[in-house]
Protein backbone atom coordinates (compact mmCIF):
# COMPACT_ATOMS: atom_id res chain seq x y z
CA UNK A 1 0.00 0.00 0.00
CA UNK A 2 1.78 3.15 -0.95
CA UNK A 3 1.19 7.10 -1.18
CA UNK A 4 -2.52 8.38 -0.34
CA UNK A 5 -4.19 5.29 -1.05
CA UNK A 6 -6.93 4.46 1.18
CA UNK A 7 -8.18 0.53 1.21
CA UNK A 8 -11.63 0.71 2.33
CA UNK A 9 -12.59 -2.59 3.15
CA UNK A 10 -16.47 -1.68 4.02
CA UNK A 11 -18.34 0.64 1.37
CA UNK A 12 -22.14 1.33 2.38
CA UNK A 13 -23.24 3.73 -0.49
CA UNK A 14 -26.77 5.56 -0.18
CA UNK A 15 -28.26 2.26 1.88
CA UNK A 16 -31.86 2.68 2.20
CA UNK A 17 -34.51 0.24 4.41
CA UNK A 18 -38.19 0.99 4.26
CA UNK A 19 -40.84 -1.15 6.27
CA UNK A 20 -44.46 -0.41 5.22
CA UNK A 21 -43.65 2.96 4.13
CA UNK A 22 -41.45 4.10 6.98
CA UNK A 23 -37.73 4.78 6.08
CA UNK A 24 -36.01 2.77 9.09
CA UNK A 25 -32.83 3.65 7.27
CA UNK A 26 -32.44 6.63 4.48
CA UNK A 27 -29.95 7.19 2.46
CA UNK A 28 -26.58 5.96 4.76
CA UNK A 29 -23.27 6.08 3.32
CA UNK A 30 -20.02 5.28 4.91
CA UNK A 31 -17.08 3.59 4.42
CA UNK A 32 -14.69 1.46 6.91
CA UNK A 33 -10.70 1.27 6.27
CA UNK A 34 -9.34 -1.15 6.86
CA UNK A 35 -7.33 -2.56 10.35
CA UNK A 36 -9.91 0.59 11.67
CA UNK A 37 -12.54 0.65 14.07
CA UNK A 38 -15.44 2.40 13.46
CA UNK A 39 -17.96 3.39 16.26
CA UNK A 40 -21.77 3.82 15.53
CA UNK A 41 -24.06 5.55 18.01
CA UNK A 42 -27.44 6.97 18.03
CA UNK A 43 -30.70 7.23 20.60
CA UNK A 44 -33.09 3.79 20.34
CA UNK A 45 -34.90 3.66 17.00
CA UNK A 46 -31.83 5.17 14.85
CA UNK A 47 -31.99 2.40 12.52
CA UNK A 48 -28.24 1.58 13.95
CA UNK A 49 -29.27 -2.61 14.24
CA UNK A 50 -31.14 -2.23 10.85
CA UNK A 51 -27.81 -0.71 9.04
CA UNK A 52 -26.27 -3.97 10.55
CA UNK A 53 -29.07 -6.48 9.43
CA UNK A 54 -29.32 -5.10 6.02
CA UNK A 55 -25.79 -4.63 5.94
CA UNK A 56 -25.45 -8.66 7.04
CA UNK A 57 -28.70 -10.37 5.00
CA UNK A 58 -30.80 -10.38 7.92
CA UNK A 59 -32.96 -8.36 5.68
CA UNK A 60 -32.55 -7.00 1.93
CA UNK A 61 -31.99 -3.16 1.02
CA UNK A 62 -34.64 -1.33 -0.34
CA UNK A 63 -32.27 0.21 -2.21
CA UNK A 64 -28.43 1.45 -2.37
CA UNK A 65 -25.03 -0.63 -2.30
CA UNK A 66 -23.07 -2.85 -0.20
CA UNK A 67 -19.37 -3.43 -0.98
CA UNK A 68 -17.09 -5.36 1.15
CA UNK A 69 -13.97 -5.98 -0.09
CA UNK A 70 -14.17 -5.14 -3.35
CA UNK A 71 -17.23 -7.01 -4.12
CA UNK A 72 -20.89 -6.39 -4.50
CA UNK A 73 -22.72 -8.06 -1.33
CA UNK A 74 -25.73 -5.80 -1.39
CA UNK A 75 -28.49 -8.84 -0.55
CA UNK A 76 -26.93 -11.02 -0.22
CA UNK A 77 -27.92 -14.04 2.56
CA UNK A 78 -26.85 -14.03 6.06
CA UNK A 79 -25.29 -17.51 6.09
CA UNK A 80 -23.02 -15.90 2.84
CA UNK A 81 -21.17 -13.75 5.29
CA UNK A 82 -18.83 -15.72 6.68
CA UNK A 83 -17.22 -16.54 2.92
CA UNK A 84 -16.94 -13.21 2.27
CA UNK A 85 -14.91 -12.45 5.75
CA UNK A 86 -17.84 -11.12 8.01
CA UNK A 87 -18.78 -12.01 11.63
CA UNK A 88 -21.26 -10.52 13.68
CA UNK A 89 -22.33 -10.65 17.36
CA UNK A 90 -26.38 -9.93 18.11
CA UNK A 91 -27.64 -8.20 21.09
CA UNK A 92 -28.98 -11.40 22.68
CA UNK A 93 -26.36 -14.03 23.33
CA UNK A 94 -27.58 -16.72 21.52
CA UNK A 95 -25.80 -19.93 23.09
CA UNK A 96 -26.39 -23.89 23.66
CA UNK A 97 -26.45 -23.15 27.59
CA UNK A 98 -26.18 -27.44 28.00
CA UNK A 99 -22.94 -27.34 25.86
CA UNK A 100 -19.53 -26.69 27.10
CA UNK A 101 -17.45 -23.42 26.01
CA UNK A 102 -15.82 -25.11 23.65
CA UNK A 103 -17.99 -27.34 22.07
CA UNK A 104 -20.34 -23.64 21.71
CA UNK A 105 -17.26 -22.14 20.02
CA UNK A 106 -16.98 -25.23 17.64
CA UNK A 107 -20.63 -24.96 16.35
CA UNK A 108 -19.56 -21.84 15.48
CA UNK A 109 -17.28 -22.96 12.62
CA UNK A 110 -20.50 -25.16 11.21
CA UNK A 111 -20.17 -23.12 7.70
CA UNK A 112 -16.55 -24.15 6.93
CA UNK A 113 -17.99 -27.95 7.71
CA UNK A 114 -17.22 -29.86 4.44
CA UNK A 115 -18.44 -33.20 5.56
CA UNK A 116 -21.85 -35.10 5.07
CA UNK A 117 -24.10 -37.07 6.37
CA UNK A 118 -22.13 -40.38 5.85
CA UNK A 119 -19.21 -38.87 7.18
CA UNK A 120 -21.05 -37.49 10.05
CA UNK A 121 -22.85 -41.41 11.02
CA UNK A 122 -19.34 -43.19 9.91
CA UNK A 123 -17.02 -41.17 10.87
CA UNK A 124 -14.72 -40.56 7.99
CA UNK A 125 -11.27 -39.16 8.18
CA UNK A 126 -12.66 -36.01 6.71
CA UNK A 127 -15.10 -35.85 9.59
CA UNK A 128 -12.30 -36.36 11.81
CA UNK A 129 -9.89 -33.91 9.91
CA UNK A 130 -12.81 -31.21 10.50
CA UNK A 131 -13.54 -31.67 13.92
CA UNK A 132 -9.63 -31.99 15.27
CA UNK A 133 -9.18 -28.92 12.73
CA UNK A 134 -12.08 -27.13 14.33
CA UNK A 135 -11.31 -27.62 18.19
CA UNK A 136 -7.49 -26.59 17.31
CA UNK A 137 -8.85 -23.47 16.12
CA UNK A 138 -11.77 -23.26 19.34
CA UNK A 139 -8.36 -23.30 21.82
CA UNK A 140 -6.59 -20.61 19.55
CA UNK A 141 -9.43 -18.32 20.04
CA UNK A 142 -10.14 -18.92 23.99
CA UNK A 143 -6.42 -18.26 24.27
CA UNK A 144 -6.76 -15.32 22.52
CA UNK A 145 -9.08 -14.00 25.00
CA UNK A 146 -8.20 -15.83 28.00
CA UNK A 147 -10.25 -18.17 28.51
CA UNK A 148 -8.58 -21.28 28.06
CA UNK A 149 -9.34 -21.97 31.70
CA UNK A 150 -13.12 -22.20 30.98
CA UNK A 151 -13.04 -24.51 27.96
CA UNK A 152 -14.76 -27.36 29.90
CA UNK A 153 -17.40 -25.66 31.70
CA UNK A 154 -21.01 -25.51 30.71
CA UNK A 155 -21.92 -22.11 28.97
CA UNK A 156 -25.13 -21.32 31.30
CA UNK A 157 -23.06 -21.90 34.44
CA UNK A 158 -20.92 -18.80 33.75
CA UNK A 159 -21.02 -15.08 34.84
CA UNK A 160 -22.40 -12.52 31.87
CA UNK A 161 -19.43 -10.76 31.15
CA UNK A 162 -17.44 -14.42 30.67
CA UNK A 163 -20.62 -15.10 28.35
CA UNK A 164 -20.10 -12.05 26.45
CA UNK A 165 -16.25 -12.91 25.60
CA UNK A 166 -17.28 -16.42 24.73
CA UNK A 167 -19.81 -14.97 22.30
CA UNK A 168 -16.78 -13.40 20.96
CA UNK A 169 -14.75 -16.19 20.35
CA UNK A 170 -17.74 -18.00 18.93
CA UNK A 171 -17.24 -14.86 15.79
CA UNK A 172 -13.72 -15.26 16.00
CA UNK A 173 -13.30 -18.95 15.35
CA UNK A 174 -14.28 -18.31 11.27
CA UNK A 175 -11.17 -15.99 11.13
CA UNK A 176 -13.41 -12.64 9.44
CA UNK A 177 -11.70 -10.25 8.07
CA UNK A 178 -14.23 -7.89 9.96
CA UNK A 179 -15.90 -7.89 13.17
CA UNK A 180 -18.98 -6.62 13.56
CA UNK A 181 -20.31 -5.91 17.23
CA UNK A 182 -23.85 -5.01 18.06
CA UNK A 183 -24.23 -3.58 21.65
CA UNK A 184 -21.30 -5.82 23.16
CA UNK A 185 -21.40 -4.10 26.88
CA UNK A 186 -25.13 -4.45 27.33
CA UNK A 187 -25.72 -5.68 30.68
CA UNK A 188 -22.65 -5.18 31.76
CA UNK A 189 -20.83 -3.63 34.70
CA UNK A 190 -18.00 -1.04 34.28
CA UNK A 191 -15.06 -3.73 35.15
CA UNK A 192 -16.85 -6.42 32.62
CA UNK A 193 -17.03 -3.88 29.81
CA UNK A 194 -13.71 -2.48 30.33
CA UNK A 195 -12.54 -6.65 30.20
CA UNK A 196 -14.60 -7.26 27.36
CA UNK A 197 -13.39 -3.99 24.68
CA UNK A 198 -9.80 -4.57 26.03
CA UNK A 199 -9.73 -8.28 24.32
CA UNK A 200 -11.44 -7.19 21.57
CA UNK A 201 -8.51 -4.18 20.87
CA UNK A 202 -6.10 -6.83 21.53
CA UNK A 203 -7.50 -9.27 19.32
CA UNK A 204 -8.24 -6.70 16.70
CA UNK A 205 -4.33 -5.92 16.86
CA UNK A 206 -3.38 -9.73 16.94
CA UNK A 207 -5.38 -10.27 13.99
CA UNK A 208 -5.33 -7.14 12.16
CA UNK A 209 -8.69 -6.99 11.70
CA UNK A 210 -11.15 -4.39 11.35
CA UNK A 211 -13.79 -4.07 13.78
CA UNK A 212 -17.77 -1.67 13.67
CA UNK A 213 -19.38 -1.31 16.88
CA UNK A 214 -22.63 -0.40 17.69
CA UNK A 215 -22.66 0.35 21.47
CA UNK A 216 -24.84 2.69 24.15
CA UNK A 217 -21.81 3.31 26.46
CA UNK A 218 -20.34 6.38 25.40
CA UNK A 219 -17.15 6.04 27.49
CA UNK A 220 -16.00 3.32 25.63
CA UNK A 221 -17.26 4.36 22.40
CA UNK A 222 -14.73 7.27 22.67
CA UNK A 223 -12.13 5.73 23.66
CA UNK A 224 -12.25 2.39 21.89
CA UNK A 225 -13.27 4.41 18.26
CA UNK A 226 -10.48 5.66 15.46
CA UNK A 227 -13.67 6.70 13.74
CA UNK A 228 -17.48 7.44 15.00
CA UNK A 229 -20.69 7.81 12.48
CA UNK A 230 -24.09 8.92 14.09
CA UNK A 231 -27.71 8.18 13.03
CA UNK A 232 -30.89 10.05 13.93
CA UNK A 233 -33.94 8.65 12.64
CA UNK A 234 -32.50 6.40 10.09
CA UNK A 235 -30.04 9.62 8.93
CA UNK A 236 -26.55 9.67 9.36
CA UNK A 237 -26.16 13.62 11.26
CA UNK A 238 -22.42 13.66 11.85
CA UNK A 239 -19.36 11.46 11.50
CA UNK A 240 -15.61 12.38 12.41
CA UNK A 241 -13.17 11.11 15.23
CA UNK A 242 -14.15 10.93 18.77
CA UNK A 243 -12.94 14.59 19.88
CA UNK A 244 -14.94 15.92 17.02
CA UNK A 245 -18.30 13.98 17.26
CA UNK A 246 -17.70 15.18 21.43
CA UNK A 247 -17.87 18.91 20.32
CA UNK A 248 -20.43 18.70 17.48
CA UNK A 249 -23.33 20.43 18.74
CA UNK A 250 -25.95 18.48 16.05
CA UNK A 251 -24.89 15.22 17.67
CA UNK A 252 -25.25 16.83 21.34
CA UNK A 253 -28.80 18.35 21.00
CA UNK A 254 -29.89 15.10 18.71
CA UNK A 255 -28.41 12.44 21.05
CA UNK A 256 -25.68 12.51 23.65
CA UNK A 257 -26.28 16.06 26.12
CA UNK A 258 -24.07 18.08 27.61
CA UNK A 259 -22.49 15.68 29.68
CA UNK A 260 -20.96 14.19 26.43
CA UNK A 261 -17.54 16.23 27.15
CA UNK A 262 -17.04 13.93 30.70
CA UNK A 263 -17.62 10.71 28.99
CA UNK A 264 -21.09 10.12 30.23
CA UNK A 265 -23.32 7.23 29.11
Amino acid sequence: KGGDIVNNLLEVRDLTMHFSGVKAVDGVSFTVKEGSMLGIIGPNGSGKTTVYNALTGVYTPTAGQVVFNGTNITGKPMYDMVHYGIARTFQNLRFYRGMTVLENIMMGNYSNDRSNFFDAVFHTPRYKRYWDETKERAYEVLALVHLQDKANEYVGSLPYGVQKRVELCRALITDPKLLMLDEPTAGLNLNEASELIDSVLEVKEKRNLTVTMIEHNMKVMMSASDYIIVLDSGKKIAEGIPEEIQKNELVISAYLGKGVGNGAS
